[in-house]
């Protein structure tokens, strides 16, 4: 039964044209010549077909397996040309991008330097009118959205009752309050406000901080001191900014699994683990990982796959691993700068997800630039993604696919 085919291609002069074919019978090799004759492209290094007739009368089977080879290497032909005719594209719009995106992305950055002001402000009299010592983003919001929630908080203070309103000052004096996922009270004693959530579960936090805080967070500590003095001294991080009771509910269930255990065991994985390792107590859906020099432990853990995991990570690694992210990281800043200061950039950014190796190299070509396309990127914020176009952020930066940079012929 014939198969209706479509899709579109992208033409020498950047346009698309719209492709469509009605595929039927056995034959591949005429079905790659089909496609081809439609795209406008050239059939003649397609595979030579010897002994047409034999292969007529052995049938299918035969006919696939002698073209298959040949099809293979059309295939890699063909990506090998998109790949090439990508990087040629790269080359030249990349600047011919940054020069049509400038002037959107100096207005984009003045509206921005306008906003931050204003929320400053807004920073400012929460302050004045609470007490706190600092207001934080788990998340990069957009602005608007960061005003509104600073709105917000005035607003609860403004129209709240004398005593609703004396407590909340007395649950936020003296604290940080971050904005973020969820409304909790933080591992360090200060504030979350969940910025998709309504005034009522803000101010409910602010209750709750005012009951127990003080006992919580020294009952964390306490069970802190507990895991070191379990596992031989080590280091036990916590987060400053989990939520202080569900990181208390992973502590103590992870205490319950490792005394549940002989005492030859917890003596194997002491022997396993060096003295201040870092280490830390993950929620029940984590898995046993080493991140940046740093074991983490699900507070379920199967305390068999524990001591295997130590012992094929050990302490070694763990801090080879941690002085390596270091390194990488130090490493990159004084590349970025080198790169900053050739392109007289005002900013350079990147995806914290982006591979090093990967970056490194993009960063080293960037530092490579001639200097008579300088012009191009000077007094521009670039971000480096892996998204698939050039755009303009809200905060004015240009975003940058990777792939663009590396494909770019200096």
């Amino acid at each position: 039964m014939p198969v209706n085919v479509e899709f579109t291609v992208r033409d020498t002069l950047s346009n698309f044209k719209s492709i469509r074919i009605f595929l039927s019978g056995a034959d591949p090799a005429e079905i790659i010549k089909l496609a081809l004759e439609r795209c406008e492209l050239s059939t003649a290094h397609l595979p030579v077909r010897d002994n047409l007739s034999q292969n007529t009368k052995i049938g299918t089977k035969t006919s696939q397996q002698n073209f298959a080879p040949g099809l293979d290497e059309i295939w890699k032909n063909l990506q090998e040309n998109e790949r090439l005719r990508q990087k040629r594209f790269y080359a030249v719009n990349l600047l011919k991008e940054l020069s049509k995106n400038r002037e959107l992305a100096m207005q984009r950055r003045d509206g921005h330097k306008v906003m931050v002001e204003i929320i400053e402000d807004n920073i400012d009299e929460i302050k004045r009118k609470t007490g706190l010592t600092q207001i934080l983003w788990s998340i990069n919001w957009e602005l608007t959205f960061m005003r509104r929630c600073l709105i917000n908080v005035l607003e609860m203070i403004n129209y709240a009752d004398k005593h609703s309103k004396d407590v909340i000052i007395y649950s936020l004096n003296g604290r940080q309050l971050t904005f973020g996922r969820g409304s909790y009270i933080c591992c360090n004693g200060s504030l979350q406000f969940g910025a998709d959530d309504a005034i009522g579960a803000w101010q409910k936090i602010c209750i709750e901080s005012t009951k127990f805080l003080t006992f919580e967070v020294h009952n964390l500590e306490r069970l802190v001191e507990r895991v070191a003095e379990l596992l031989g001294g080590i280091n036990l991080l916590v987060q400053p900014h989990d939520g202080l009771l569900q990181t208390i509910k992973n502590v103590k269930l992870f205490i319950a699994r490792i005394c549940s255990q002989p005492p030859s065991e917890l003596s194997k994985i002491n022997s396993l683990l060096k003295k201040d390792q870092q280490v830390q107590i993950m929620n029940g859906y984590s898995e046993l990982a080493l991140l940046r020099g740093i074991l983490q432990i699900p507070c379920n853990v199967d305390i068999q796959a524990l001591k295997h995991f130590i012992d094929k990570n050990d302490a070694s690694k763990a801090e080879k691993m941690r002085k390596e992210y270091f390194e990488q990281k130090y490493f990159l800043e004084s590349v970025k700068n080198s790169t900053v200061s050739h392109l007289e950039l005002t900013s350079l950014s990147w995806d914290a997800d982006l591979n090093f190796t990967r970056l490194l190299d993009a960063l080293r070509k960037l530092s490579k630039i001639q200097k008579e396309q300088i012009s191009h990127f000077s007094g521009l914020q670039i971000h480096l993604g892996s998204g698939p176009k050039v755009f303009v952020l809200a905060s004015g930066k240009i975003s940058v696919p990777i792939e663009m940079i590396e494909d770019f012929e200096i």
